[in-house]
């Protein structure tokens, strides 16, 4: 009923303005500033409505659709400000930093996403003009971004042990965006005992596509295990650096009634 609020003194915005021009007064040009994780409208409903998240776009659509407008302007007028006191200093990153964050979807269903939460991921999109989506694991947050989003330049999959709704399967993410120039940013739990096979399986997909990006953890790690980590790295390090393995080449009788190449 308030409208929106000021994008330029509410909050912590003004102290976050006062960081950034103590940053410009008392370091190096060279130092670049940048900006905070701007999450996404439904993950901004989530944090300010609690649960009642969920339920109002039953109860009382009009006004929950009248929020999440709200909060998707704020959203854009907050990042405008932003990036005009950062200025010059503002790294100059490639577009997938842009970035819709999706965690609170999991929590819903795809038929509720789209029904209440696209329109404003849309108008998010056509802002930044090219986007990267935390889905945040789940498969149906991937799907139904990834089908329904213009402009997704990066998205993510990966083997994760307890989510809300299940985890992204590196194969399907990848089936899913064929031959789009779209970077997956591979997130996975490394099972124990296995640790070392599931970086080497991602780290052979690299050898044939540029646009893989690659992090992990071990929940079952501990600080004793820092040695066990530092040796783990420098076993892949060393795979990573050795050639391919070229696949033999068969003769005419291997090959049966096949064609293929004749040695």
């Amino acid at each position: 009923a308030d409208g929106m609020p000021d994008p330029e003194t509410s909050g912590l915005l003004p102290e976050i303005r006062e960081d950034i021009g103590a940053a410009h007064a008392y370091t190096p040009p060279w130092l670049q500033i940048n900006l905070p994780d701007m999450q996404g409208p439904f993950n901004i409903a989530h944090m300010v409505l609690g649960e009642e998240a969920f339920t109002a776009p039953a109860a009382d659509p009009k006004h929950f659709r009248a929020f999440m407008r709200l909060a998707t302007d704020f959203l854009i007028a907050v990042h405008r400000n932003l990036c005009q006191w950062i200025g010059a200093r503002l790294p100059i990153f490639p577009p997938m930093w842009h970035r819709i964050a999706e965690c609170s979807v999991n929590l819903v269903s795809e038929d509720f996403y789209l029904r209440h939460v696209l329109e404003h991921d849309l108008r998010i999109a056509q802002y930044y003009g090219e986007v990267s989506v935390h889905t945040c694991s789940g498969p149906h947050v991937f799907r139904v971004t990834l089908r329904n989003l213009p402009k997704v330049c990066q998205t993510e999959a990966g083997f994760i042990a307890r989510t809300a709704a299940g985890y992204t399967p590196v194969d399907y993410a990848l089936a899913e965006i064929a031959d789009r120039p779209i970077v997956l940013s591979i997130g996975q739990e490394l099972p124990q005992g296995r640790e070392e096979q599931f970086i080497r399986r991602d780290l052979e997909r690299a050898r044939t596509n540029p646009r893989l990006l690659f992090d992990y953890t071990g929940m079952h790690w501990k600080k004793r295990d820092d040695a066990l980590i530092r040796d783990l790295h420098q076993r892949v390090d060393e795979h990573w650096g050795q050639p391919a393995p070229v696949p033999p080449v068969r003769t005419a009788d291997e090959a049966g009634s096949q064609p293929g190449p004749q040695v």
